[in-house]
């Protein structure tokens, strides 16, 4: 059948051209005319659209979820459409998607994989947690550590038959229902996908390489239904004050007068500051504390995998205490055939040997940085899906990092045109200061931008 170009069938006033090359993807179904698309995330689009050379604004978009997510197409056909269309955004755009990874352990893996990085936009699909409520707890979390606009989508149809595809609709209203209770963009898949089947005579297992997965057609069809709701609606920044506050120094009294040390009171988690010239550097403290200094300004990396699988070998490291940047290291020591028994040690490349555990218990470093439940490993998970015994020993590590500098160096930078830089992030919600002191050099500050993530329903 004679293809369509992109821009056809997505009815898109906002792109011009076609930019991803597709290969397999047809008519889609026509906009429903109750749904304004884009409507929950102008925040986004704003940024994209009002991007300039001189000007450009930073925008960092995450993919987060399972398998299907992780094959890519919805990442690289939105990805390349916006890049194409706002070419002077600074635009980020991560998949922090890992295979077979329901809503459960999901809602572990976000603190490494989701939290830290702050998104602007959270692309969002997994299946599972319907009857535990670990589905809206990932979306609560999202809310609760994040200023970030959300879109949620409904699953496609795949092939295990009748008693999946009832448990799947219920799944896909649920997330229907939830995408209203907390203000998110919803991508009606399903409903569309069937439609879409019924246009052009096909079946489900023509989009698909085994019962679930996709294959270019179905990736095509599943990133392009995504796509047509990045539009731009008329939109303006007092539409967020509640979440994303512009703050212009000493501009209506909020800061002193620019000199060698400042101070900005504030009610917020986070604060970013833009800044498109300098030469030296600035002190940095929060409630007069360096953000070193706060535990919730610091953050762990995944662990990495097991030797036998690509999925991180630990699910979720907690951080107490007060951390340093190091990198930890955990030796698997010993480990039986089907990994319900195994033996480790904990070192910091700063603190040191920090004591040993095993599968029966929870881990406590000595310096009390590190916590780790003993149903947070996924070392039984590995050997289950891959089949095989672990070779021990083997090492896990993970870096400790702080997410807000003590000292900000004010130099340009070409990395970042925008010359946006997170100070501080998650602190706890409430009344904070500010407090900045030129060590060296010059500073041209244009703006700051505070945080304040939609805590509730």
């Amino acid at each position: 059948m004679k293809l369509i170009p992109l821009l056809f069938f997505l009815g898109l006033t906002t792109l011009h051209g076609q930019s991803y090359p597709f290969e397999h993807l047809r008519d889609l179904p026509e906009d429903d005319p109750g749904v304004v698309y884009g409507d929950r995330i102008r925040r986004t689009m704003h940024l994209l659209s009002t991007s300039t050379a001189e000007r450009p604004n930073r925008v960092k978009i995450l993919f987060f979820g399972q398998s299907i997510t992780r094959q890519n197409y919805s990442r690289k056909i939105i990805e390349e459409q916006l890049r194409q269309e706002f070419p002077h955004a600074q635009l980020e755009v991560l998949n922090t998607a890992i295979g077979g990874y329901q809503a459960p352990k999901s809602l572990l893996v976000m603190h490494h994989t989701l939290i830290p990085h702050q998104p602007d936009l959270v692309v969002f699909h997994v299946y599972g947690g319907e009857n535990d409520g670990t589905y809206e707890d990932i979306v609560r979390n999202i809310r609760a550590h994040t200023s970030a606009e959300l879109i949620t989508i409904t699953h496609h149809l795949d092939t295990y038959g009748d008693e999946v595809d009832a448990s799947r609709e219920s799944a896909s209203q649920l997330r229907r229902d939830l995408a209203e209770t907390w203000a998110s963009e919803s991508v009606e898949v399903r409903g569309n996908w069937r439609r879409y089947m019924e246009m052009h005579e096909l079946e489900r297992s023509d989009f698909l390489t085994d019962n679930i997965h996709l294959n270019a057609h179905g990736g095509e069809l599943w990133g392009a239904l995504q796509a047509r709701h990045f539009r731009v609606l008329p939109a303006s920044e007092s539409d967020w004050t509640d979440v994303v506050t512009r703050v212009v120094p000493g501009a209506d009294g909020k800061l002193d007068e620019i000199g060698e040390s400042f101070r900005l009171p504030f009610d917020g988690v986070r604060v970013d500051v833009i800044s498109r010239e300098g030469t030296g550097r600035v002190s940095v403290k929060v409630d007069g504390r360096e953000p070193s200094g706060i535990l919730e300004n610091w953050a762990a990396t995944l662990p990495t995998s097991t030797p036998i699988d690509y999925r991180p070998a630990i699910n979720r490291v907690r951080l107490r205490g007060e951390p340093v940047a190091e990198t930890w290291t955990l030796k698997v020591d010993s480990c039986n055939e089907d990994g319900s028994e195994y033996t480790y040690s904990v070192r910091g490349s700063v603190s040191g040997d920090q004591g040993s555990g095993d599968q029966s218990t929870a881990f406590q470093s000595a310096n009390g940085i590190i916590e780790i439940q003993p149903e947070w490993f996924a070392i039984q998970q590995a050997i289950r899906i891959k089949k095989t015994a672990l070779p021990v020993p083997f090492e896990v590590s993970w870096d400790v990092i702080p997410t807000g500098p003590d000292e900000w160096d004010t130099r340009p930078d070409q990395a970042n045109p925008s010359g946006q830089t997170t100070l501080v992030q998650q602190l706890n919600p409430g009344e904070h200061v500010l407090e900045l002191e030129l060590l060296e050099g010059e500073v041209s500050l244009d703006e700051f931008l505070v945080f304040r993530p939609q805590t509730g329903k």
